[in-house]
């Protein structure tokens, strides 16, 4: 599915169904996003690029190596590294 479809149609239903947490990996951009659903909808609570490890709700005594998820770009030697701390 595309991004749009995920943050547009897929987020809304998952907040009416009680869904409380919800992550958008996107590995073209080696990307993850998460969300915690509130009362007024959902709110960004980490943003995570490259091959940063992660602590990340509701699995935060789980850490994930994000740079296991993503192959190489062509012609580079492994993901780029840019960590982005949570807002």
């Amino acid at each position: 599915m595309s991004r749009s479809t995920d943050r547009v149609r897929k987020l809304p239903v998952y907040h009416r169904r009680g869904v409380s947490h919800a992550w958008l990996i996107d590995p073209l951009r080696y990307s993850l996003e998460v969300y915690r659903s509130g009362p007024r909808g959902w709110a960004q609570v980490g943003l995570y690029e490259g091959s940063a490890v992660v602590r990340a709700e509701p699995f935060a005594e789980v850490p994930l190596e994000l740079g296991l998820l993503w192959l190489p770009r062509r012609g580079a030697s492994g993901p780029r590294v840019n960590p982005v701390p949570p807002p």
